[in-house]
């Protein structure tokens, strides 16, 4: 889950992916448990009810906002800090510049720097995350200025963008006024 958030994909795709997950699962120990002499017909009928969708949207955001946001990132900073630490220790600091930040990858649900330089020129993490097919056989680590450059030049139309992410793009002019009328 945590790193399908970091590559995007927004909320109603990670609880339609946790809801197809949840009735496999039900499938599976339905069919094992009527193979099994033993089971009790309050059991049977247990495992016959359908999948309480409100329980798995509710565990979803949970998980989401709970564990990946919040305790994922606090150990992946401590384990980031650590980690640097002992290369400090090991006379390899030069090393820790290399490090991916996947704690606030975490955070922000977008896993390049690419798609945190588009989130920093004001876009959603949905509209960096549907940008980063585009631009990740261009260069995944681009800087603020590097982002803005590449979004002024890109040809959006080609792209296949919904509307609405276009639409935040021009918004924010992110794109030539000339380029923006066009996308209308």
């Amino acid at each position: 889950m945590a790193v399908l958030w970091m590559k995007g994909l927004p909320y109603p795709k990670l609880i339609s992916l946790q809801l197809r997950r949840a009735r496999q699962e039900r499938e599976r120990k339905l069919a094992a448990t009527l193979n099994s002499a033993t089971v009790t017909e309050a059991q049977r009928a247990r495992l016959e009810q359908p999948v309480d969708v409100d329980a798995i949207v509710r565990r979803t955001f949970d998980m989401i906002e709970d564990e990946i946001r919040f305790q994922y990132v606090q150990l992946g900073k401590a384990y980031v800090d650590v980690l640097k630490f002992a290369l400090t220790e090991n006379n390899m600091a030069r090393l820790s510049a290399g490090i991916f930040d996947f704690p606030v990858a975490l955070e922000l649900g977008v896993a390049t720097r690419t798609g945190w330089s588009f989130m920093k020129l004001g876009l959603s993490r949905i509209s960096a995350s549907a940008l980063e097919p585009q631009f990740r056989s261009y260069d995944p680590n681009m800087n603020l200025n590097a982002a803005r450059r590449w979004l002024a030049g890109a040809p959006l139309d080609d792209f296949k963008l919904n509307p609405i992410i276009i639409q935040e793009i021009r918004r924010l002019g992110l794109v030539p006024a000339r380029a923006a009328a066009e996308t209308t």
